[in-house]
């Protein structure tokens, strides 16, 4: 059957749907608000997000009026991973970041921005840590402007807070540039932190500048550009703008007045101009037409120009060529635009204070030829240098300097203690010289290559100093053999005096000799096992209690140190900490004699197959392994907080938690990270069991906390779940990274599919899926995420309402490198780039 539609039955329904339409148009131009994930012109106080919840827009949250800006929390197609706080340019197929809150605290896409109830706009991570804000009391609306401000409004429409105010890399139309502010570029192309190129106003001018240390380099000034018009030179600037009634870059009074401008475009009705300093430091002004943005000024027009084009003492040429100089080697033999090395032994001063005079017979300048520097243009020359020998002596005497330019025609003679990319000169207006070693020395006056005398007379030096330290050595070694002998008897008197008053240390544990320990462990025979730290021997003393005596490999502390950090370690008990008895320190040997544990370490039990090692097929029970989290986690929680001094053990794994004869578990190892030496980090870290519970903080050279330990130990829970590693490079299937794959079955509600098959289904679920949560909390990524060890004890004891956690922890699964290929499956867990390999870094 089919309905007609008649006119005289569609108007009716025309005339009564229209005015539901008008009004609600009517009701979002009066009325800007929410429309779907998208709020527009403002948001009222109270209001929270994140990029969640504007997933489907990209994170973009908040829209201008027009359409023109947004706001969001986005990643904005960075591969990197990082989210932050952002003002873009809507407009363009290539959208454009004009500002950001958290540029060197990059976020994450859970994490929250708040614009509370008293009016203060927050962005928070998931545990309620601010990592911005704009600390505003009495805000009731946030306001994107048209204009890409972004403002924070009380109820009289005042201005509490502007983004204007706080410009990140660039300058908009109509944004007010201040004197103390700073235009800081982006340190990459995808990574928003502050880089090392500025702009700021210095005086009467806007300057370029590149942040070498001690003193930053200018290489480029708008009073020195040839673009630049000056109309006033008495007035004083009180800010900068770019007018687009104007079409220009102006200096302006304090009354708006014009004092100096550079024209940017000569285009009528631009939309928008904006200035950017861009993250290889070329500053350009641009104005917006149509659909693209198109460069009307540009600061720097030559790329050899640019304060590290070429890198560190690079030679540039031709707009952009690299080479390096003589007596200078390249950073990277396939790019000569990372840079130049000089070959250089000593560049620095001795003494700790500014320019010092020295004398060095290991280096000295070299000519490198015809090259000005961009710095040169606006510094000042240095005074009573007005020939190039004079100059010479100057670098030469000052060991700071590690080289310098002679300007020919205005006889100016400038020093350099940093030094960038070099320009190649065609004519001969500058000359350059560099500090190098002796052999690389080109004398004042000859071109680079000639040689002299010296190189002979260098050679004849070092064979007469040679022969004569010979003969001087044989007489020495005689005066001191003697003297050795008779010295030896009052340095063993000397060495049992400094025993003595060691032993006045207080809160030193019993000292053993080494013959006792020997004797105890019957010559180190039964080897318990073997760490980072050194091996383990069983033992017996003479009153027959059993011991375990630890032999410390690669201790790095004097006698002195050593005792005062085994005073500390001996000091500490706690009922999940395993006691330190006493120690031997004789000469070279280092000993600590601990409590026997007799159920050993618990990876030989908890990863014991059915009938293997004793041959009893001895499992943990649910309840031994309860007990076993939560009195590791409350020993660790000592160490971290409740010690004299704070301990931070770095190595919490399964054979690190030791058993006693009713299977309480306790602590090993704790305290003795101050023991190795430093050059012995390498070792210590690469003995510390497999790389799945060491933090990513450790693999990545970032700073080590207490933290690490947290994560250390989430993994120890999940393998106190599972029964097994949690790293398995021969399981073909997902189980092969246990974290990962709890993660899947938290998500799925399937916990109980972890548990240790062996435990035959007799374990609690509801505490599994407990300490499967408190686990993935523990081995977040980010630091700041997981929870202390002493929040920790009281999630297990369900003092603390664990929620799920965030995120799987990505960055353990990128430092195990690709598993398997995963193509072949557009489910796996890992598909689309998830494993890509990140290269570890050196071990620390």
């Amino acid at each position: 059957m089919t309905t007609e539609w008649s006119s005289t039955r569609l108007i009716p329904r025309v005339l009564v749907l229209l005015p539901l339409l008008l009004s609600s148009v009517f009701l979002l131009l009066v009325f800007p608000g929410v429309l779907g994930n998208v709020y527009y012109d403002h948001v009222e106080a109270n209001f929270s997000t994140s990029n969640i919840k504007s997933v489907d827009v990209n994170g973009i949250f908040l829209h201008s009026i027009n359409n023109t800006f947004g706001l969001g929390l986005s990643t904005f197609g960075f591969s990197t991973g990082n989210y932050y706080l952002s003002i873009i340019h809507l407009k363009p197929q290539q959208q454009v970041i004009v500002w950001t809150a958290n540029r060197n605290q990059p976020v994450q896409r859970s994490d929250l921005i708040i614009f509370d109830s008293s009016g203060n706009l927050t962005l928070q991570n998931s545990l309620g840590v601010g990592i911005w804000s704009t600390n505003t009391t009495g805000g009731s609306w946030l306001q994107l402007q048209e204009t890409g401000n972004l403002v924070v409004l009380d109820k009289e429409n005042q201005t509490l807070w502007q983004s204007f105010d706080h410009p990140s890399d660039t300058l908009l139309s109509g944004q007010d540039f201040f004197p103390g502010m700073k235009l800081i570029a982006n340190k990459g192309s995808s990574d928003l932190s502050e880089g090392s190129y500025s702009m700021s106003m210095q005086g009467k001018d806007l300057r370029l500048l590149v942040e070498f240390h001690p003193i930053p380099q200018a290489y480029w000034s708008m009073a020195k550009d040839a673009a630049t018009v000056v109309l006033d030179t008495s007035g004083s600037v009180a800010y900068a703008e770019i007018q687009d009634s104007l079409k220009s870059l102006s200096l302006c009074s304090k009354d708006g007045s014009v004092l100096s401008s550079i024209p940017v475009d000569n285009y009528e009705d631009p939309t928008l101009r904006r200035a950017t300093i861009g993250h290889d430091g070329t500053l350009e002004i641009l104005y917006y037409s149509g659909s693209t943005w198109n460069s009307a000024f540009s600061a720097v027009k030559d790329k050899c120009d640019l304060p590290e084009s070429c890198g560190p003492y690079g030679f540039c040429s031709n707009n952009g060529q690299c080479s390096c100089p003589p007596g200078t080697d390249p950073v990277n033999t396939s790019d000569f635009s990372k840079g130049c090395i000089p070959r250089l032994s000593a560049t620095r001063c001795a003494a700790a204070d500014s320019h010092t005079t020295v004398n060095s017979s290991s280096v000295s300048l070299k000519l490198v030829g015809n090259a000005s520097y961009y710095a040169n243009g606006f510094t000042q020359a240095r005074n009573n240098t007005s020939d190039l020998d004079s100059c010479f002596k100057a670098c030469s005497n000052d060991c700071l300097c590690t080289a310098f330019f002679f300007q020919n025609d205005t006889r100016s003679c400038f020093t350099w203690e940093n030094l960038g990319t070099m320009k190649v000169e065609n004519n001969a207006k500058h000359v350059a010289y560099l500090k190098v070693n002796v052999g690389e020395v080109t004398p004042r006056g000859s071109a680079p290559g000639s040689s002299n005398s010296s190189t002979t007379i260098i050679i004849i030096i070092v064979i007469v100093g040679i022969t004569v330290f010979l003969m001087v050595g044989l007489l020495v070694g005689a005066w001191w053999y003697h003297r050795r002998r008779v010295a030896r008897a009052a340095e063993l008197a000397a060495l049992a005096a400094e025993d003595e008053e060691l032993m006045e240390i207080p809160g030193l544990p019993t000292r053993f000799t080494y013959k006792e320990l020997e004797d105890a462990t019957k010559d180190f025979s039964k080897k318990l096992g073997a760490g980072g730290f050194g091996s383990v021997y069983e033992g017996t003393l003479a009153d027959e209690r059993r011991i375990a005596v630890k032999r410390l490999e690669s201790v790095g502390q004097g006698k002195k140190e050593f005792w005062a950090e085994v005073a500390i370690i001996g000091s500490i008990h706690h009922v999940h900490l395993v006691r330190l008895l006493g120690f031997c320190a004789e000469g070279t040997k280092r000993l600590l004699v601990y409590e026997f544990m007799a159920n050993g370490s618990l990876d030989k039990i908890l990863f014991r197959k059915d009938g293997e090692a004793k041959g009893d097929g001895l499992v943990l029970d649910w309840e031994t392994r309860m007990s076993i989290c939560l009195g590791t986690a409350q020993g660790l929680a000592y160490l971290h907080e409740d010690c004299r001094e704070r301990i931070i053990h770095c190595d919490i794994k399964p054979e690190n938690i030791l058993l006693d004869e009713k299977f309480r578990p306790k602590v090993s190892d704790f305290g003795l990270a101050k023991l190795m030496n430093p050059e012995q980090n390498e070792v210590f870290t690469n003995l510390r069991g497999t790389r799945g519970y060491l933090a990513p903080e450790w693999l990545m050279n970032y700073a080590i906390s207490d933290k690490s330990d947290v994560y250390s130990f989430g993994m120890v829970i999940l393998e106190l779940i599972s029964g097994r590693k949690n790293f398995d490079p021969n399981e073909t299937s997902e189980k092969w990274y246990v974290p990962i794959y709890a993660y899947r079955l938290m998500q799925s509600r399937k916990p109980s599919l972890l548990a240790d098959p062996r435990l035959e289904g007799f374990v609690n679920e509801e505490q599994l899926g407990l300490l499967m949560r408190i686990a993935l909390w523990c081995i977040q990524d980010e630091v700041t995420l997981r929870p202390t060890m002493k929040t920790v004890v009281k999630m297990i004891e369900g003092m603390v309402e664990v929620r799920n956690p965030p995120s799987s922890p990505t960055m353990a699964v990128r430092l195990h490198g690709k598993r398997y290929d995963t193509s072949s499956s557009k489910d796996s867990l890992f598909h689309s780039g998830e494993m890509s390999a990140v290269p570890l870094s050196a071990p620390r």
